[in-house]
Protein backbone atom coordinates (compact mmCIF):
# COMPACT_ATOMS: atom_id res chain seq x y z
CA UNK A 1 0.00 0.00 0.00
CA UNK A 2 1.40 3.44 -0.95
CA UNK A 3 2.40 6.08 1.75
CA UNK A 4 -1.06 7.73 0.73
CA UNK A 5 -3.03 5.43 1.06
CA UNK A 6 -1.31 4.26 5.10
CA UNK A 7 -1.90 8.02 5.92
CA UNK A 8 -5.81 7.85 4.11
CA UNK A 9 -6.41 4.80 6.47
CA UNK A 10 -5.03 6.40 9.70
CA UNK A 11 -7.04 9.80 8.90
CA UNK A 12 -10.40 7.21 8.35
CA UNK A 13 -10.03 5.87 11.82
CA UNK A 14 -9.29 9.62 13.32
CA UNK A 15 -12.68 10.27 12.00
CA UNK A 16 -14.31 7.53 13.49
CA UNK A 17 -14.59 5.24 10.28
CA UNK A 18 -12.63 2.25 8.69
CA UNK A 19 -12.35 0.80 4.82
CA UNK A 20 -15.17 -1.38 5.79
CA UNK A 21 -17.77 1.18 7.06
CA UNK A 22 -16.50 3.60 3.96
CA UNK A 23 -17.11 0.75 1.78
CA UNK A 24 -20.18 -0.19 2.43
CA UNK A 25 -21.65 3.70 3.02
CA UNK A 26 -20.35 4.44 -0.34
CA UNK A 27 -21.86 0.55 -1.83
CA UNK A 28 -19.01 -1.10 -2.73
CA UNK A 29 -16.95 -4.19 -1.31
CA UNK A 30 -14.23 -3.80 1.15
CA UNK A 31 -12.03 -5.36 -1.83
CA UNK A 32 -13.01 -2.42 -4.05
CA UNK A 33 -12.19 0.41 -1.50
CA UNK A 34 -8.95 -1.45 -0.87
CA UNK A 35 -7.98 -0.95 -4.39
CA UNK A 36 -9.01 2.11 -4.74
CA UNK A 37 -6.85 2.99 -1.69
CA UNK A 38 -3.83 0.82 -3.00
CA UNK A 39 -4.22 2.34 -6.38
CA UNK A 40 -4.43 -0.78 -8.24
CA UNK A 41 -7.99 0.43 -9.65
CA UNK A 42 -8.41 4.67 -10.14
CA UNK A 43 -10.80 6.40 -8.56
CA UNK A 44 -13.73 7.58 -10.25
CA UNK A 45 -14.86 11.04 -9.74
CA UNK A 46 -18.26 9.66 -8.28
CA UNK A 47 -15.88 7.54 -5.62
CA UNK A 48 -14.17 11.18 -4.66
CA UNK A 49 -17.04 12.98 -4.45
CA UNK A 50 -18.47 10.32 -1.74
CA UNK A 51 -15.38 10.04 0.08
CA UNK A 52 -14.85 14.09 0.60
CA UNK A 53 -18.76 14.71 1.05
CA UNK A 54 -18.98 11.49 4.00
CA UNK A 55 -15.22 12.44 5.52
CA UNK A 56 -15.75 16.81 5.31
CA UNK A 57 -12.25 17.10 3.63
CA UNK A 58 -11.69 18.72 0.73
CA UNK A 59 -10.76 17.65 -2.77
CA UNK A 60 -7.00 19.16 -2.24
CA UNK A 61 -6.72 17.05 1.32
CA UNK A 62 -7.86 14.14 -0.81
CA UNK A 63 -5.32 14.37 -3.69
CA UNK A 64 -2.94 14.86 -0.69
CA UNK A 65 -3.39 10.95 -0.28
CA UNK A 66 -3.80 10.23 -3.24
CA UNK A 67 -1.89 12.90 -5.80
CA UNK A 68 -2.46 10.85 -8.90
CA UNK A 69 -6.28 11.96 -8.38
CA UNK A 70 -6.75 14.44 -11.28
CA UNK A 71 -6.51 18.62 -10.36
CA UNK A 72 -9.44 19.48 -12.90
CA UNK A 73 -13.23 17.81 -12.94
CA UNK A 74 -12.91 14.37 -15.41
CA UNK A 75 -16.15 12.01 -15.51
CA UNK A 76 -17.60 10.27 -13.01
Amino acid sequence: MSNGGSRFKAMLKRRGYNMTRLADEMGMTRTQMSNRVSGTVKWTWSDAIQVTTRLSITFEEFREFFPEFPEGRGTA
